[in-house]
C-alpha cells in the first residue's frame, strides 16, 4: 500500500564568509516558538520557521574570540526566555539573548507581514573550572556535563550552583577500569532533559546510556536527581539519545548506524538497582536500520543526532557521513532524501 512521505527535505543556505572558507560544522539546530536557531562553530543564526524560511539575523564571532575562547561546542536554547547558552571548546559558557523587535523585516511584502527584525547579542561570558562536554536545561537552570564525569547546574547568568556525580557505584565502568588498570571515568557525552517525562537521558563517552529521574521541582534541586536505570551498556556504542514523552520510549542512536528503541520505564529485571549486583541494561523494543533498505554503514556512517517529533509519532535521524531519515516508532520509513551525486 502506498503511503505519503512525512515531508520534503529543504536546504537552507546558512553559510557565512567564514564558514565557506573554513568549512565549519554545525553543532546545534532547533525549532521553537516559530523560529529556527542554527549554531555553527563560529556563528548563531535565527531563521523564520514558516513555509518561507528567511534568515532574520546572524551573530558571527570574531577571530580573536575564537582563538581565545575556542569554537562553539554545544548549545541549549530557552525559547520562552529568548536565551541561548553555548559551550566552547576551551571551557567558556556564553549566554546570548535573542531580541525580536516590532519592526517588519520586509515592509510592504504581504507574504512576510508576520516577520519582524531580530538581533542576537552576548549577555554573559563565564570561564568554567572544569572542561564542559554537553549541556541541556529548563526555564530556570542549565544542566552541564563535564569531562570528569560530573553534572552541574548553573543559573542563566552563568553562575555554577551545585555539582554531583550522578551514576551509582559498583557498575561495569569500575569493573572495566579495574581490569584495564585505568582510572579515567566515562563522562557525559550527550544529554537531554524532557520536562514532560521528568527525566534526563545521558549518553556516556564509553557508549553506554543512563536514565535519570528529575524531581517535581525540576533541575533546580540537583541533589534530588535520581539514577533510574541503565538503558544500554557500552557494547551498544551509543552516540546520542532522545526521549519521546508521548510514546514512552527512548531512541538511542548507535555508532554502527542502528537506531535502538527502549521503553522509558525500566523492565522488572532492571529495577530497582542493587549495588551488590552487576548492572543490567534493558533490551530494545525495536532496532531500526537502513541496511535492510540497501544502504550500507560505510555510506551513512554512525548516527550523530536523534530527535522525536513533538507528538512522538516520528523520529528524525541524522548520520555522520550523509543522510537524514524519518522513522515511525513502529519501524516504517517515512522519509529518505534522494541520493546526491553518483
Amino acid at each position: 500500500m502506498p503511503y505519503w512521505p512525512y515531508g520534503w527535505p529543504k536546504t537552507l543556505v546558512c553559510t557565512t564568509e567564514r564558514s565557506t572558507e573554513a568549512g565549519e560544522n554545525w553543532v546545534y539546530v532547533h525549532q521553537n516558538h516559530g523560529y529556527l536557531l542554527a549554531i555553527s562553530e563560529a556563528s548563531l543564526q535565527l531563521w523564520s520557521a514558516g513555509q518561507h524560511k528567511l534568515r532574520l539575523c546572524c551573530h558571527t564571532r570574531t577571530d580573536q574570540g575564537l582563538q581565545a575562547e575556542g569554537h562553539n561546542l554545544a548549545a541549549f536554547w530557552n525559547g520562552s526566555k529568548g536565551l541561548v547558552a553555548v559551550l566552547t571548546s576551551k571551557g567558556f559558557l556564553h549566554i546570548y539573548s535573542i531580541y525580536i523587535s516590532k519592526d517588519p523585516l520586509l515592509p510592504g511584502v504581504s507574504a512576510a507581514r508576520d516577520l519582524c527584525k531580530a538581533d542576537i547579542y552576548l549577555r554573559h561570558t563565564v570561564k568554567l573550572e572544569q572542561e564542559p562536554t554537553c549541556i541541556t536545561g529548563d526555564s530556570k537552570v542549565l544542566l552541564i556535563g563535564f569531562a570528569d564525569g560530573t553534572l552541574a547546574t548553573a543559573a542563566w547568568s552563568g553562575k555554577i550552583r551545585d555539582v554531583v556525580y550522578p551514576l551509582p557505584a559498583g557498575d561495569w565502568h569500575e569493573l572495566q577500569a579495574g581490569l584495564q588498570q585505568q582510572h579515567s571515568v566515562p563522562y557525559p557525552f550527550s544529554i537531554q532533559h524532557c520536562e514532560k517525562s521528568r527525566a534526563v537521558v545521558m549518553v556516556l563517552s564509553d557508549g553506554s546510556c543512563a536514565l535519570l529521574g528529575v524531581p517535581s521541582a525540576g533541575l533546580s534541586f540537583l541533589h534530588d536527581l535520581a539514577f533510574s536505570h541503565w538503558v544500554c551498556s557500552p557494547s551498544s556504542g551509543a552516540t546520542c539519545a532522545s526521549i519521546g514523552a508521548s510514546a514512552q520510549m527512548v531512541a538511542v542512536g548507535c555508532s554502527n548506524g542502528q537506531l535502538e528503541l527502549y521503553r522509558l520505564q525500566p523492565s522488572a529485571a532492571n529495577s530497582p538497582y542493587q549495588e551488590d549486583m552487576l548492572p543490567v541494561a534493558d533490551t530494545p523494543v525495536r532496532v531500526l536500520s537502513l541496511e535492510s533498505w540497501g544502504h550500507r554503514r560505510y555510506e551513512t556512517g554512525g548516527i550523530s543526532k536523534v530527535q522525536w517529533s513533538p507528538d512522538s509519532r516520528a523520529i528524525a535521524v541524522g548520520y555522520q557521513t550523509q543522510g537524514l531519515v524519518v522513522w515511525s516508532p513502529s519501524g516504517c520509513r517515512l522519509l529518505w532524501p534522494p541520493r546526491e551525486g553518483p
